[in-house]
Parts: structure tokens; sequence; C-alpha cells
């Protein structure tokens, strides 16, 4: 499974933890970089991903409908 993880702004220290955006939390060493999609991704990470398409599927998942307008 491929979650998302913001790109965290630090001093140039990372942090113990990154936290996707499903709330997954990763490790250090527990995860690649990928330098393109690959993979399957998180339903839930997409659905959070601060993008008008994350927006849709949200509501999409409630059960909603987007009101376009």
């Amino acid at each position: 499974m491929v979650h998302m993880v913001p790109v965290p702004e630090t001093d140039g220290t990372l942090p113990d933890v990154l936290t996707a955006w499903c709330a997954f939390e990763v490790e250090p060493g527990a995860a690649e970089v990928l330098m393109q999609f690959a993979g399957m991704p998180c339903e839930r990470c997409l659905a959070n991903a601060p993008t008008p398409e994350g927006q849709r599927l949200r509501v999409s998942m409630r059960g909603g409908v987007l009101d376009a307008s």
C-alpha cells in the first residue's frame, strides 16, 4: 500500500515519525521515496489530500454528493 506523506517543514532535521494524510505513522527506515506514482494508493490518503479531487473523494466515501456550484 502506498501512503502519501506531506514533505515536512524542517530546519534540516527530519522528524522522528512522518505522518501520512491518513494518520498512518511512518518510522525512520520503514519507507521508501518514490519518484513517480506506483503501487496501490491508500484511499484515505487520497481522500485527505488537500486537492479538489481529495475533497470529492471524501464526500463520496461518506455517501454524499458534492455540490458543484
